[in-house]
Parts: structure tokens; C-alpha cells; sequence
């Protein structure tokens, strides 16, 4: 089964859940979108973000009931006697919110057109930590995004250079539908 490689770098240990994760909820028809593992004192918290394979928000809280269950049986055999998830662990199951993850390069070639949050690793984009702005394009390589403030200039962002990317939701669309007249 192909997995797309995750364009925000994973950690060994997200790696090793993913390869359980993914082929899951995959055959359930989810798409896994992010995952993050933090520690908590002498917890872990296991972070997923899902949505419906092929269809943007389409995943119910119904949904994510299930797949908690399902995950986590299948998580307490396969880390039972291993130190990733160390005995203990939250199991957090969300869609993927307003402010939709972009982890793979699927994730930013779909979502052209839209308004971005960038955060860089260790390169700074023009003196800046964070950029905002309408994503323009996506390659094989990277993206261009229009930074806000700044029409007709076009950014160039290598995937490797990105810590995190996300959607911003766009709310001013709401006020437009609801200032059209309704169709007789």
C-alpha cells in the first residue's frame, strides 16, 4: 500500500506509529493528515489528525469515535511492551479543523489558490519566523506563495526549509454567501 511521504518531517518514533496508523485508517478510507507525539511528564499524548479519503471535511464525530476504538486496540497490542507510547499514552483523535494541517505534498498541490500560515525550520523567509499569504503554486520541490501586503511578489519555499503549514480560513467568504439574495 503507497504512503505518501509526510513534506513535515516526523520524528523516529511518530514514524514508527504512522507505519501502524496509516494502512489503517487507510483501509477504513481515511486519510491520516498529521501526527504528532509529545510527553507529558510520564504520559504521551498521541496526536491524530484525520479526514474522509477524498472528500475535504467530510469526517463526523461518529467517525472519529470509531477510529479512537480501533486505533487504540490496535495500538496496545503492537506498543504493548515497547517505550514509544511508555505504558500510558492519550489517544487524541480530531479532524482536521478550519485551520486544515498541510503534511504531504498532496495536502499543498490540492489547496492552491488558498490563504496560508508558513513556519520555517532554521532559514528565515525575508527576516520573518512566519509568513502569511495566498499559496500560488506547488511542485515536486516546494511552493510559491503571494506573502500578504506584498501583491505581484512571489516567494519561493523549498518543502525541507517548512516546520509547519496550515490553511487560513477564510471567514469574509461566510458574509459574502450571506449578503447574496436567495435564488427564487
Amino acid at each position: 500500500m503507497f504512503m505518501e511521504n509526510f513534506i513535515v518531517e516526523l520524528g523516529a518514533e511518530e514514524e514508527m506509529l504512522r507505519e501502524v496508523v496509516e494502512p489503517l485508517l487507510s483501509s477504513e478510507g481515511y486519510d491520516l493528515l498529521r501526527i504528532k507525539l509529545k510527553r507529558v511528564q510520564a504520559r504521551s499524548i498521541l496526536s491524530l489528525f484525520v479526514d474522509t479519503t477524498g472528500k475535504k471535511n467530510g469526517i463526523v464525530m461518529e467517525n472519529l469515535t470509531d477510529i479512537s476504538r480501533l486505533l487504540s486496540d490496535v495500538l496496545d497490542a503492537k506498543f504493548e511492551d515497547s517505550s514509544i507510547l511508555k505504558g500510558r499514552y492519550d489517544l487524541e483523535v480530531s479532524s482536521p479543523g478550519l485551520d486544515r494541517p498541510l503534511s504531504k505534498m498532496s495536502h499543498f498541490t490540492d489547496s492552491v489558490g488558498e490563504r496560508i500560515k508558513l513556519r520555517k525550520k532554521n532559514v528565515e523567509f525575508g527576516g520573518q519566523k512566519n509568513i502569511l499569504g495566498l499559496l500560488l503554486e506547488a511542485s515536486d520541490e516546494g511552493i510559491a506563495v503571494e506573502p500578504d501586503g506584498r501583491v505581484g511578489e512571489k516567494l519561493t519555499v523549498a518543502y525541507r526549509d517548512l516546520a509547519d503549514a496550515n490553511i487560513i480560513f477564510d471567514f469574509s467568504e461566510l458574509d459574502k454567501n450571506k449578503k447574496k439574495p436567495a435564488k427564487k
